[in-house]
């Protein structure tokens, strides 16, 4: 039995699926990840730019000019075959919850209703200083730094950069998900930021899978598969057998 037919199987008897998503789950709707040999911090490093320095809370409220220079507008992207897949699979019936990294808001945008954003969402911006929310149709941090309206403070992203706790809250609910899960999919993630590394190690139940096109090392979680290969892909093959049984 190859890979393909295992995770199949494993699929089709898993009874709450758990998808672990990183920035190589969206880079089939045009984004970048971020440390692929493409990745955004790859093209930064090669700028002679430090984006831990470049992406940190601290820069965006020093320098917004040259903090907003670098920032790529996701907001316009459409959910791919990955983000479509796993949204089907709920509407026919799976348990699948979805923990991303990314925040794009593809996952939901393709209709998969159990999303938790590690990392917050870029739908909504607000005033760093009086706390103003607005949509984020009404800024265009691409062609100018975006300030508020009511008080002229810095507007910024719903998002976690270097330098920020992400909510407790959150982290809890994203770690009880894990915990409830029978088959955890980790795919298009490196690991490397916390908390992502220190969540799965709450997963107890049956199986590990890895999907990502460059190899990763997982110590925390024993791994039964590993693909290196564009998520979509994988799951597109999975699709398929699923769909002829």
């Amino acid at each position: 039995m190859d890979k393909y037919q295992q995770l199949s199987e494993m699929i089709a008897q898993s009874e709450r699926i758990v998808f672990f998503g990183g920035a190589g789950v969206s880079t089939e709707s045009g984004l970048p990840d971020y440390r692929s040999k493409d990745g955004k911090y790859t093209a930064m490093r090669q700028s002679n730019d430090d984006p831990k320095k470049i992406m940190h809370i601290d820069y965006l409220m020093q320098h917004p000019e040259k903090f907003f220079a670098h920032y790529v507008d996701d907001t316009k992207a459409e959910p791919n075959r990955a983000h479509h897949i796993l949204a089907k699979w709920e509407r026919t019936g799976k348990t699948v919850d979805i923990i991303t990294q990314n925040v794009d808001s593809l996952h939901q945008q393709a209709g998969s209703t159990s999303v938790i954003e590690l990392h917050g969402d870029n739908r909504s911006w607000y005033c760093m200083d009086c706390g103003h929310t607005v949509a984020y149709t009404e800024v265009h941090p691409e062609a100018e730094v975006p300030y508020c309206k009511r008080c002229g403070g810095l507007m910024r992203p719903n998002v976690i950069y270097f330098g920020e706790m992400p909510d407790r809250h959150v982290i809890e609910q994203a770690r009880n998900i894990i915990a409830q899960g029978d088959l955890l999919l980790i795919a298009g993630t490196s690991l490397t930021v916390s908390p992502a590394r220190y969540l799965i190690r709450s997963f107890a139940g049956t199986s590990v899978v890895v999907i990502n096109t460059e190899a990763i090392e997982v110590r925390v979680v024993p791994v039964d598969l590993c693909f290196q290969a564009p998520v979509g892909q994988v799951l597109e093959v999975i699709d398929t057998i699923l769909a002829k049984t």
